[in-house]
């Protein structure tokens, strides 16, 4: 028993501390990224929004992309006024209005907004709350306070006059999967609050050949999304926009995610099983006698936990065929493989004892 004792002290310990270090490099990390809150104006009872025109500019890795909305509005007084108001959030210095082609500031909170006959919506609730959710996507909305909003003052004339804003925003990122989901949300929900909707162009540009882009908007203008994309409406098409990227994958990486480190495992430890039985026999061929079997007790404990650190390796093995586009998000996983070992080390081991004890028996009924 002491040289038994000292494989397990020499090879088992080992092992079992180098699955633990990997699991305790589990990246835990939430797997969502919110990017930035862009999203249409919130109009001012005074003036009629006659069209939107969004043009989205996305970047080659869809991390970030460059937003020029222009609005063509009708005022029904003539005065310095507050046309619009935006939602201000993770704009940074990017944000920069212009009022028939001359730039005006923009300023954060709530100044003469707080009270303005021209927001009555503005004043349902304290401190000065819009009563409806800010749509972004599927699973998230808020409701802003004043503070969250940007609003400029502008001597507008009655009649038409075209407002530019331009920010650049941050994509929202959903690494919840083996690859990173980008996303470009843009709330349509502050257009239930205008005085009319007119027309509504949105025209989206990328950069190369970014991978699998889909939007909520159905099939463009032109046809197909490609390298310049156009859709046109006369209402509402929902309350956000959203376009998805999903990066493309080669060959040998998809068929990696249809194995996937389960499968790898199984795998490596069907054969580590294999090899275990193979040296238990040939083990008790040469000593009959013997009541316990060493190689079967070790073995028993080492070729599972072989198995699960095959598993540990697999996935950054995995993520590194998935690169540039893989998440890195396992680190339940790498928890969970740990924990599951104690309830595959017990069958395995009362198996191969099985075995072993029938093959002793075996020779036994085979006499000298």
């Amino acid at each position: 028993m002491s040289i038994q004792f000292r494989v397990v002290r020499r090879i088992l310990l080992p092992v079992f501390f180098l699955a633990v270090a990997v699991a305790a490099q589990a990246n835990m990390a939430s797997p969502y990224h919110n990017g930035t809150m862009s999203g249409t104006a919130f109009s001012s009872r005074s003036v009629d929004i006659l069209s939107e025109h969004i043009r989205i500019r996305v970047t080659k890795r869809f991390d970030q992309a460059r937003f020029d909305i222009v609005y063509t509005i009708h005022c029904d007084r003539s005065g310095m006024q507050i046309p619009l108001l935006f939602v201000a959030k993770d704009f940074r210095d990017s944000f920069s209005v212009r009022v028939d082609g001359l730039p005006v500031p923009a300023t954060a909170g709530s100044g003469p907004v707080q009270g303005n006959p021209a927001f009555p919506f503005l004043q349902q609730g304290l401190p000065y709350k819009l009563d409806k959710w800010v749509d972004w996507n599927d699973h998230h909305g808020e409701v802003y306070r004043l503070m969250d909003l940007r609003y400029f003052e502008a001597a507008l004339d009655s009649g038409r006059h075209e407002i530019r804003v331009s920010y650049n925003a941050k994509a929202w990122i959903d690494g919840s999967g083996w690859v990173n989901r980008s996303s470009l949300n843009y709330s349509l929900a502050p257009a239930r609050y205008w005085k009319s909707f007119g027309q509504l162009e949105v025209r989206l540009e990328l950069e190369g050949d970014p991978g699998g882009v889909t939007t909520n908007l159905g099939t463009p203008r032109e046809g197909a999304i490609g390298a310049a994309s156009t859709w046109a409406f006369d209402s509402i098409p929902a309350d956000y926009i959203r376009i998805v990227n999903v990066p493309r994958l080669g060959a040998g990486a998809k068929l990696l995610l249809r194995i996937t480190p389960d499968g790898i495992a199984l795998g490596f430890g069907t054969i580590f099983a294999l090899i275990h039985l193979r040296l238990t026999l040939r083990y008790r061929r040469r000593h009959p006698a013997k009541h316990w079997s060493a190689v079967a007790i070790i073995g028993s404990l080492i070729v599972p936990l072989l198995m699960y650190i095959v598993e540990l390796f697999a996935y950054p093995f995995v993520d590194m065929m998935l690169e540039p586009a893989a998440s890195g998000q396992h680190g339940g996983y790498y928890i969970l493989v740990i924990l599951l070992y104690p309830f595959v080390v017990v069958p395995y081991g009362i198996f191969v004892l099985i075995v072993d004890v029938l093959y002793r028996r075996y020779l036994r009924n085979q006499g000298p």
